[in-house]
């Protein structure tokens, strides 16, 4: 281990991934991990529920699991702190709940280790996930997209996207991690006991093609069968079998499209207050900008890229050309965003003149 590659790792031996006999020794020199307040814990739901919509089952589940975990009283303490295969058509909010609970449980967002599975699809590909060695006269050391962050940061919250992609070497990897908590790589062991850990997928598609229409308007337990049964097939029962909570999402109301969108612009505005300068939305805009037909076709996949286009972008160029407003107000008139300042008195209808029916 006398030299790091830096840049793309590039592999050129498979090393493949160890299973180890003992679980890692605690303490020698590891960073200490993070405790969450206990208020945090007691009203976890209540917090999540603010920034998560039309999810409540899944907020139940997830929030009675980790506070279990993590007020010591699971059977197996040496797991991660949760860990959850969340499965729903795409933008229905599945990551969400990874950067909720960085930022409910630590106040920091980028514990969050975001990985794409999809670009896992061979064993060579799954290495890269754990720490490896390639010998010779001069040993490289590949630092693994997994367990590099997790030593540096043990409350990481792994976002594991597009798991049903990944190749059966991942598989492995992934579920030794939630059974086991704890690997060891060409570093030594290292232990996942602190992290909280999301898989996601979408629905799997059979014989009979893609299943977004497979029922989700039901409440029925039969469709939670039916889709346990498709990912069975694709990834196995055991896997499945090995994370603490397997959710299926549903897809998201506009109402709850809307909800999330306010959510998100306030977490902006709120750092113009920081500045002295007060902006209000109204609900006519969320209305205008997120109608019904797009969230039918995209969930909330598009909803960042909407607000920057349409509401942020035209306010950011208000506030450049008006800087002594202190209070401004934003609405719908006749299809047309305005943008109204107190002090001048003076409305502005934005560059962009698009209607927005």
């Amino acid at each position: 281990m006398k030299a790091k590659a830096k840049g793309k790792q590039k592999r050129t031996k498979t090393a493949g991934a160890k299973r180890a006999k003992n679980p890692p020794a605690r303490g020698k020199g590891r960073p200490a991990a993070l405790t969450p307040k206990p208020a945090a814990l007691l009203h976890l739901e209540e917090l999540l529920r603010e920034r998560i919509h039309g999810k409540d089952a899944a907020v139940q589940r997830i929030a009675q699991a980790i506070r279990v975990r993590m007020t010591h009283l699971d059977f197996r303490p040496e797991r991660p702190n949760g860990s959850f295969f969340l499965v729903g058509p795409p933008g229905v909010g599945k990551n969400e709940f990874a950067y909720a609970l960085a930022k409910i449980l630590y106040d920091d967002e980028t514990l969050v280790v975001p990985i794409d599975m999809r670009a896992i699809g061979s064993e060579e590909d799954a290495n890269r996930l754990t720490d490896t060695l390639v010998p010779g006269p001069q040993p490289i050391l590949f630092e693994g997209m997994l367990t590099v962050p997790v030593r540096r940061r043990p409350n990481s919250i792994l976002l594991l996207r597009g798991i049903e992609y990944a190749h059966p070497a991942a598989h492995r990897i992934v579920q030794q991690i939630v059974e086991q908590g704890w690997i060891e790589d060409a570093r030594g062991q290292v232990s996942f006991e602190n992290t909280i850990v999301f898989a996601t997928s979408r629905i799997p598609e059979d014989e009979n093609g893609p299943t977004s229409a497979i029922g989700f308007n039901s409440a029925s337990k039969s469709v939670e069968e039916r889709i346990r049964e498709k990912l069975t097939r694709k990834l196995g029962e055991e896997f499945l079998d090995s994370f603490q909570e397997v959710i299926v999402v549903p897809p998201l109301s506009p109402d709850d499209v809307r909800r999330i969108a306010r959510y998100k612009v306030e977490v902006v505005l709120q750092r113009l207050q920081k500045g002295r300068r007060g902006v209000q939305v109204s609900d006519q805009v969320f209305q205008a900008f997120i109608p019904d037909d797009q969230v039918e076709q995209n969930g909330a996949g598009m909803l960042n890229r909407t607000l920057e286009s349409r509401l942020l972008n035209p306010l950011a160029r208000y506030l450049l050309e008006h800087p002594a407003e202190q209070q401004i107000r934003v609405d719908v008139q006749n299809g047309s965003l305005v943008i109204q300042g107190s002090a001048a008195g003076v409305r502005r209808r934005t560059g962009i003149s698009r209607r927005v029916s």
